[in-house]
Parts: structure tokens; sequence; C-alpha cells
């Protein structure tokens, strides 16, 4: 199992190395996330080819009549050589999705593309790199297994979930800081995916990322989240939308941030975990690095987990907080576990 960063560095050796990389995860991991962020770092355009929504005419070509010869004209979604590399970009990146639900004709028809580069009689422009993404056999997924003629020819990896990564990812792209703390408080309900038990909607990165982008517009229509049970269930599932409601409404009633800027050393600390995850999480994300001093004196008197939540977070957002005073004194006697705790 590997979580996002060593899947994401491998991609990159792979595409340098020539190689085509397959990762499989459960159900809403991030596996997609890979690929684009990996077509976003060599500067390729990302083409997403869904493998379980295509049929093999869609990689072989279209049969024509040509002078009364029957001819495969190629669609025009994999670039072929002649193809004009887009303007600023490196070339492309197939982005085979789905891979692991291909049925025995499917991938038969992708041994030519992914072995030969060749779509017909056509080559494949030498500037296309290949991934490949699937979900795992065991999470019952429609996955089925693949022939050990393209097993052979890939790499393989499993993606699994980190909440390390998760949270660092969720502070870049500004989520909700109930998010954060929640996934944080509760790291078994950050993707609860079980193929043997789950019917309907149930809680991982991405479902994750789809309640952040509610909770962003109720609260610009000030609607009540305690509200919005149903709609929640919809998205992560009825227990992981219960207990983040509950969770919710303790974050509420919390000490707020400038109460503890005003007095950082010596305000009360609460003693529920469910609050003081809620309280750092939210200290992390809105403070500003000016006001840095003044947490730390806070975040340092909490127990020891908390203190890796809120300069896990706040490293992420002002990475040049790691060179000041109050950081450069905590990382000396504990920057082995900040990262690894």
């Amino acid at each position: 199992m590997a979580n996002f960063d060593t899947c994401f560095n491998f991609a990159l050796d792979c595409i340098d190395a020539g190689l085509m990389l397959h990762i499989q995860g459960k159900p809403g991991v991030g596996k997609s996330s890979v690929s684009k962020e990996v077509a976003t770092e060599k500067n390729l355009v990302h083409i997403p080819f869904c493998v379980n929504a295509r049929e093999p005419i869609d990689v072989n070509g279209f049969a024509a009549n040509n002078n009364g010869k029957a001819e495969y004209i190629p669609f025009d979604d994999i670039p072929l050589v002649g193809t004009a590399i887009p303007k600023g970009k490196s070339g492309w990146l197939l982005d085979l999705e789905e891979l692991d639900q291909a049925d025995p004709a499917m991938q038969k028809a992708l041994h030519r593309l992914i072995l030969e580069r060749e779509v017909g009689k056509y080559k494949v422009h030498p500037n296309v790199y290949f991934i490949a993404s699937g979900n795992r056999p065991e999470d019952r997924a429609h996955a089925s297994i693949l022939s050990s003629a393209l097993q052979s020819r890939m790499a393989h990896i499993t993606l699994d979930s980190n909440l390390v990564v998760t949270t660092n990812y969720g502070m870049r792209q500004g989520w909700d800081s109930g998010i954060l703390g929640y996934i944080n408080f509760r790291v078994e309900n950050l993707n609860n995916f079980d193929g043997r038990k789950t019917v309907g909607s149930y809680a991982c990165e991405r479902s994750w990322e789809m309640a952040n982008k509610l909770l962003k517009i109720w609260q610009k229509t000030k609607e009540p989240l305690a509200s919005k049970a149903e709609e929640l269930s919809g998205v992560i599932g009825d227990a992981a939308a219960m207990d983040f409601l509950a969770f919710m409404e303790i974050k509420d009633d919390l000490i707020t941030v400038p109460q503890i800027l005003a007095n950082p050393a010596s305000i009360d600390i609460p003693f529920n975990p469910g609050a003081l995850f809620a309280i750092t999480a939210t200290l992390a994300s809105t403070i500003t690095d000016k006001e840095f001093k003044y947490a730390h004196l806070f975040i340092q008197r909490c127990p020891f987990e908390y203190q890796i939540l809120a300069y896990r977070s706040l490293l992420v957002r002002f990475p040049n907080l790691i060179a000041t005073p109050e950081m450069s004194l905590w990382t000396r006697e504990h920057g082995e576990q900040l990262y690894n705790f």
C-alpha cells in the first residue's frame, strides 16, 4: 500500500523511464487525482479515456469503405503521429481509467494500443504517455482480472487512504475546517468503503470533496447545516453524515479564534477530543502568518496529536513558518514525527 505522494513520484519515474503505471485502489481513494497531478507536473494534456465506457472500435478504429476495401479510420481522441502538440504543452497523458473493468474483448483491443502503440495501422504520437487506474477485485466494484499479457507490461502500485496527504490536499484546496477537523477526529470515516457491505453512498476522499463544495453553497445561502442531514447522507452515507453533523454542533459552541489569540497562554483547553480537533483545525485554517507566534503559544499547550494536526496544516498554508524561532525550536525536538506520527 502506498500513499498519494509515493504513487505520484512513482508515476513520474515511470514516465521518465518510458513505462506505463497501473494504479489500483478502492473507490474514491484519489486514483484519478494522481493522473491529473502527473499531467500538470509533466506539462501534458490530460486525456481521460474511461475504458469501461468504451468498445474495441474506439481503440481499433471505425471500419469504412476505401475503394472497395475495408479500412479502419481512427477516432480523434488518441493523438497519432502527425498530430500537432498543443501550444505550450509537451505532449499528452492518456489516462486509461477503470482499466480493471475491461472485458476480454476490450483487453485484446488494448493490447495493440499499449504494447505496439498503434491504433489500427496508425502509430500513436511519440509524445503520448500512458497511465492506467482501476479498482481492486476484492472491492467488488466490477473489477476483473487483467490478462497476464497486460499485467506483465505495466508497473503496478496500490494507492491507499492517507490522512496526512488528504489533510494537506484539503488545506491547499481550502476545504472547510469542520471537514478537516472531522476526518482527523474520525480517521475511520476518511474512507469507509467496504465492498462486502457498502450499498449507496459512502465516505471517501472524493465524497468529502463533494461535501465540501456543498458546505460552501449552504454557507453562502445561510442554510442551517442541521437541516441538511438527508442531503449529506446522499454524499457521504448515513452513518458518517450523522456523526459529522454531531461534530459540527460541538464545533459551533467552542472557544473562538479571536479568544485564543487574545489569551493563548492561559485560555482553557477543552477535554473533549472532538472539540479539540475542531478548535485546532479551525485555528490552523484561519489565522494569518503574523498571528502564528500567538497561536503557537496555544498549540504547544495541546496534547501532542493535536499539535501535529495544527502544525502540518499551518506549514501547508505557510511553508516559511518552518524558519521561525517557534517552529525551529519545536522541530528540533519533534521534527521526525511531524510527518510520521
